[in-house]
């Protein structure tokens, strides 16, 4: 197994593979037909829910006081629409509505809750029949429409409702649902929006806004667009600035286009949110690693190590900053230590095989680097390796081929160029051998001048605006 952490979602690099107990997806993902519909019932509201759900059953103008109530096993796709919008609106016109429309206005949301579709359109019809542009009505009626998946007329149905009533915040909430459904994410979006400009603060609106941002960046990561997907998540940031989830998307896209500062303070804001989380505590090390901070990449690596001491990867990777720490032995002993537990890899004994290289025992170096190439015959760094280790030995034939190879699958490799370079010129290649050693002046130009400049893609106003206070 090649190491280095794998990949996941976004594909980008992520941190490495775990099996990891994650909190419960905070949405009910399925409706009663089976079908997915995404991000509807608020689970940390369950409390108030009921609550209002109960302002429904026994009456609008009452609270009875909070308990628990029991759910259907399988939870109705507009349970929330009910319970969040439809009651609390309805609540706040209560004096406008006539008791008998308001009577059946609770006897339909009852039927819907129970399922039955069928007797919810009977009491609605009675509230329309003498009150057609009654949008309490219009707007359940679309609830039942969306649940007998008639998309079109419940989307008429909702605007209908919002003709009448255009500051009529679940009619918005309701008609950027169905949009979201049917895969119109700007336009559910831009619904959820306007809810939130209705009702600041309100947590469906703002879970489902940032949840269609996410889908709508993962999107365009799949379409090689991450300066979009950055866009998108810094809006789901805005819009839920304690969203971890929102966060490391965020600080992954930020790493994957070399935002390193970015990515940084998005996986603290992470580890606020979620102290020991693995993914992002590997995450921020990467991205510390990329400023050349090893100190604090090596500080999180350990941290990681701690909170998963049988993860291959996470020895890999603190073995290597200290390297980069010049802690030789303590930096060998984590690299023996990630091929212990993972003896199919290959990164580990390439690094092995450099820190021999440093002392110079060419042997065991080349040891090393045979059993990474056994595994990965096109393995760069390994044929790199084998290269030095054969120029060093003044076996200058073999060295250029082991470069040649190594420079063919890695052209941007600094060190490949320069030891072909120095190879060519001890077989007296001296053209081929100035060209070499100018590319690999060339790239330790460009190398000092990346990061010299680590540029931002972004506004940094921006991206403060995205991070919690």
């Amino acid at each position: 197994m090649q190491h280095g952490p794998p990949r996941f979602a976004f594909g980008v690099s992520r941190g490495p593979r775990i099996r990891q107990k994650r909190k419960v997806t905070p949405y009910y993902n399925q409706i009663s037909s089976g079908s997915r519909y995404h991000g509807f019932l608020w689970v940390r509201n369950v409390t108030y829910t009921c609550a209002c759900l109960r302002r429904i059953t026994r009456g609008i103008s009452s609270l009875p006081p909070t308990r628990s109530v029991n759910f259907p096993r399988r939870p109705l796709f507009w349970l929330a629409f009910l319970l969040f919008f439809s009651a609390l609106h309805a609540d706040a016109q209560a004096s406008a509505i006539p008791t008998t429309d308001r009577s059946h206005l609770r006897a339909a949301a009852e039927w819907i809750v129970k399922g039955d579709l069928a007797r919810a359109e009977e009491e609605l019809r009675v509230v329309l029949n003498t009150e057609p542009n009654e949008y309490h009505a219009l707007n359940l009626l679309g609830v039942v429409r969306a649940q007998q998946h008639r998309a079109a007329e419940a989307e008429q149905l909702f605007k209908r409702a919002l003709e009448e009533k255009p500051d009529f915040a679940g009619a918005h909430m309701d008609l950027g649902m169905l949009y979201a459904e049917g895969g119109q994410d700007d336009e559910a979006a831009n619904e959820f929006q306007r809810v939130l400009t209705l009702e600041p603060g309100r947590e469906d609106a703002i879970a489902s806004l940032t949840h269609g941002l996410r889908k709508q960046a993962a999107a365009a990561l799949k379409t090689r667009e991450p300066e979009k997907a950055l866009a998108l998540l810094l809006r789901a940031r805005r819009a839920s600035p304690k969203d971890a989830d929102a966060a490391y998307e965020f600080g992954i896209v930020a790493l994957r286009m070399s935002l390193f500062p970015d990515a940084i303070q998005a996986f603290k804001d992470v580890l606020q949110e979620r102290k020991n989380d693995v993914n992002a505590v590997y995450a921020e090390g990467r991205a510390q690693m990329g400023l050349g901070k090893f100190q604090e990449a090596g500080d999180l690596f350990k941290r990681y190590v701690e909170l998963r001491p049988e993860d291959a990867s996470g020895h890999y990777a603190l073995g290597l900053i200290l390297r980069a720490l010049e802690e030789g032995p303590e930096a060998r002993v984590q690299l023996e230590r990630s091929i212990h537990l993972e003896p199919l890899q290959t990164e580990s004994y390439v690094q092995l095989g450099e820190l021999d290289l440093a002392e110079g025992n060419l042997e065991a170096a080349a040891g090393r680097f045979g059993r990474a190439l056994e595994r990965n015959p096109k393995h760069p760094g390994a044929l790199l390796g084998m290269g030095e280790v054969h120029y060093r030995k003044k076996l200058y034939e073999a060295a250029c081929d082991f470069l040649e190879r190594s420079v063919s699958l890695d052209s941007n490799s600094r060190d490949a160029h320069y030891y072909l370079g120095l190879a060519y010129a001890r077989l007296g290649k001296t053209e081929e051998s100035r060209r070499e050693l100018a590319l690999a002046g060339q790239l330790e130009q460009q190398d000092i001048e990346r990061h010299r400049n680590i540029l931002r893609l972004l506004d940094p106003a921006e991206i403060d605006l995205a991070r919690p206070e």
